[in-house]
């Protein structure tokens, strides 16, 4: 009979390796180094090295506070995820209502609860449900200090007159989260949900998708398109090719500057089969004295056309000291996040019926 441990579970522990390579990351400064061996009782010459300041501090032993620490020191800002949109319709005597939602998610978030290194939580309004989930993320490709790190998902879901609008991050966790919190509702509700999704998956004229960005944003609510700043081009395999052509064909292109959507190098690229898989823009408020923001959207699988996404990347505040807006760029409100969320989803609606009216 295996006899249970009376202790445990153990924690594990850097050994001088994982150590000397997680102080020599670029995250890790040289006063960041002399206040880890301050706690060792160690002054050091503000001439060393820093690696030689790594190798000494290798050498000695990381408890649980100092192995924290330089987690936390590693740590990279969490970037800004693009969001990705989704829409479930309620028929006609549907059981999909507020109270489906709610036990839905709360089950999930006993489900997501009882793992390990995960933690959730469900907040709830008149019009809106929101899932939040910390968790951890293990990335083995990476220095042994920082395979861990710790991440946050939210899923939002909002009451419209017709169903509920679905946000999620566009990675694979928000992914994940999202099919299983479809699965799970249509579970709860026992019936088949109809969901529509923004893809151009089944267009076939490359045109058309670049086309597609570009009514997206012409066509933002309240905002007036100033400028085109980036564009990234994929150029999908053709079974048309020479076996010379495919040789040296080139994939993907980028276009960086100002007015980018009217260079003739993009046109050339349009001719040649590009489309568009990537775009970032300035939109000026319409209203007097109007913030400036800055957008992006994107295909996360360009090959197949699929993922689509988008994000607020940030705004230029007007000044009224200036008469102009700032060149600070600055992260938008939660109430601004919402708002505008919603203005590119209608946008990218509407977008996505033209091009679709014009494969006809």
């Amino acid at each position: 009979m295996i006899k249970r441990k009376q202790f445990g579970p153990t924690l594990y522990f850097y050994h001088d390796k994982a150590i000397f390579d997680g102080l020599c990351q670029q995250g890790i400064t040289k006063p960041e180094l002399h206040h880890f061996l301050l706690r060792k009782n160690v002054l050091a010459s503000q001439e060393t090295d820093r690696g030689e300041l790594a190798y000494y501090l290798s050498s000695y032993i990381f408890d649980f506070q100092d192995r924290n620490k330089l987690s936390e020191q590693l740590t990279t800002k969490p970037k800004r995820e693009n969001v990705a949109s989704s829409s479930i319709k309620k028929e006609e005597n549907s059981k999909l209502d507020d109270e489906a939602i709610r036990q839905t998610l709360i089950s999930m978030r006993e489900k997501l609860s009882a793992e390990p290194d995960c933690q959730a939580s469900v907040s709830c309004t008149k019009d809106s449900f929101v899932l939040d989930v910390m968790y951890k993320d293990h990335d083995l490709t990476k220095p042994e200090a920082k395979q861990i790190e710790t991440k946050k998902v939210q899923i939002e879901i909002f009451k419209e007159q017709d169903g509920f609008t679905i946000r999620n991050p566009a990675n694979d966790f928000g992914e994940k989260l999202l099919s299983e919190l479809k699965a799970s509702l249509a579970n709860e509700v026992d019936e088949k949900l109809s969901v529509q999704e923004l893809s151009l998956a089944g267009i076939s004229d490359s045109r058309l998708i670049s086309k597609f960005f570009n009514l997206l944003m012409d066509n933002v609510d309240g905002y007036k398109l100033t400028d085109v700043t980036n564009v990234k081009l994929y150029h999908p395999d053709s079974d048309e090719e020479d076996e010379e052509t495919a040789a040296s064909h080139i994939r993907r292109a980028m276009l960086n500057g100002k007015q980018v959507l009217v260079s003739p190098e993009l046109n050339g690229l349009y001719d040649r089969g590009f489309h568009i898989s990537n775009v970032q823009w300035l939109a000026d408020d319409k209203l007097p004295n109007g913030d400036r923001v800055a957008f992006e959207a994107s295909l996360k699988k360009p090959e197949t056309k699929e993922g689509f996404s988008f994000q607020i990347r940030g705004v230029y505040r007007y000044s009224d000291r200036t008469q102009d807006v700032t060149q600070k760029l600055t992260p938008p409100s939660n109430v601004e996040k919402k708002d505008i969320h919603k203005r590119l989803e209608l946008a990218a609606g509407f977008a996505l019926e033209k091009v679709r009216n014009l494969e006809g």
